[in-house]
């Protein structure tokens, strides 16, 4: 095939096939002279048997899956979902090895899958497909992601549920005694559920008030503070293993969404999932002043976009903070501070 363009790339791609094995690439080069010349030596090399690439394994995208779905088990809170991604891949792509999926393929199916389910459900199966692809390039089992450049389709902004006083309230009532613990750390700290439920004892300081939280996204630490009220909590709960919160045996505790589910339905309030407890933090930050770069950082959000979404719930922020300027805007005209006797 020689080289070839990929849609959302700027690079060029080689492909050629020897002994039934087809091998693929990208050149990182946009210079078509130039990505001919690495297709060449490649093709060269890969015939002298001194090949600078790895070779594609011929594993199937069905047996990727199984092994994929095995290390979800042990390393993912999202396994239930993980598998429901997989079986919609697999009614799609079949049995197809996972050297002859290209990044048009991808497009095709997300030309396929629009047409069934939102735009946000078709970002996250392909998002899933490309974790797929980079577990089996570091699996030495690929040797390309199909997926790298594609352009996501536009989500439309959805509204958030948080919570308001009174539905706290009538949440925490209804609670047993470890949801409400849970609630109380991720309304008080904005910690995802995800950290709540894997925070470790060793991480959480409770003489200096703080808890360390290591990103998993980008292996970074963030430390976030702790009031009286999260304080309260951890140190009201007797550790029963590494975990802060854990089952009666020890271990973990993977997912509370059915029980957040079934003590919103008790507390008479609507349905919420566990993530309105990170909404319900920065927007009750919001009402009481707090800036967005503050809450950005509280929170661990990676951008100010992301927590300018709670703006409106303060409408009169813009208000007080040109009235600030008032001060300084008498004296300028007539020589005296606010206050000063006349």
């Amino acid at each position: 095939m020689g080289i070839y363009k990929q849609p959302r790339s700027p690079y060029y791609y080689y492909s050629f096939t020897i002994d039934g094995r087809r091998i693929r690439g990208s050149t990182h080069t946009t210079n078509k002279t130039l990505a001919r010349q690495i297709y060449e030596t490649k093709k060269a090399d890969y015939l002298r048997n001194q090949n600078f690439i790895k070779k594609s394994s011929g594993m199937s995208l069905r047996s990727l899956a199984d092994e994929v779905l095995e290390w979800s088990r042990v390393n993912r809170d999202s396994y239930e979902r993980d598998v429901i991604y997989v079986d919609h891949l697999l009614k799609f792509f079949g049995n197809s090895s996972i050297s002859d999926i290209t990044s048009f393929d991808v497009e095709k199916y997300k030309m396929y899958r629009v047409k069934h389910v939102s735009p946000a459900t078709v970002n996250k199966e392909v998002s899933f497909l490309g974790r797929m692809y980079n577990l089996a390039i570091q699996w030495d089992k690929a040797t390309y992601n199909p997926v790298k450049g594609l352009k996501k389709f536009t989500e439309p902004k959805r509204s958030f549920r948080w919570w308001t006083q009174e539905e706290i309230k009538k949440f925490l009532d209804a609670c047993n005694p470890q949801m409400k613990a849970i609630t109380l750390v991720g309304i008080n700290t904005g910690m995802r559920i995800g950290e709540i439920l894997g925070l470790r004892w060793e991480h959480v300081d409770l003489d200096n008030r703080y808890i360390t939280v290591v990103e998993s996204k980008a292996g970074e630490y963030r430390k976030i503070y702790m009031n009286a009220t999260v304080t309260r909590t951890l140190k009201g709960i007797e550790p029963n293993g590494e975990y802060v919160f854990c089952h009666s045996n020890g271990k973990r505790i993977k997912r509370v969404i059915k029980g957040f589910k079934a003590t919103a339905k008790r507390a008479g309030i609507a349905p919420s999932t566990p993530h309105v407890m990170r909404h319900t933090f920065a927007s009750h930050l919001t009402m009481q002043g707090v800036d967005p770069h503050t809450i950005m950082e509280l929170g661990g959000w990676k951008s100010l976009d992301m927590v300018m979404r709670y703006s409106h719930l303060a409408p009169d922020h813009k208000q007080r903070a040109v009235e600030k300027l008032d001060e300084m805007a008498e004296y300028c005209l007539t020589g005296q501070k606010s206050g000063d006797s006349k």
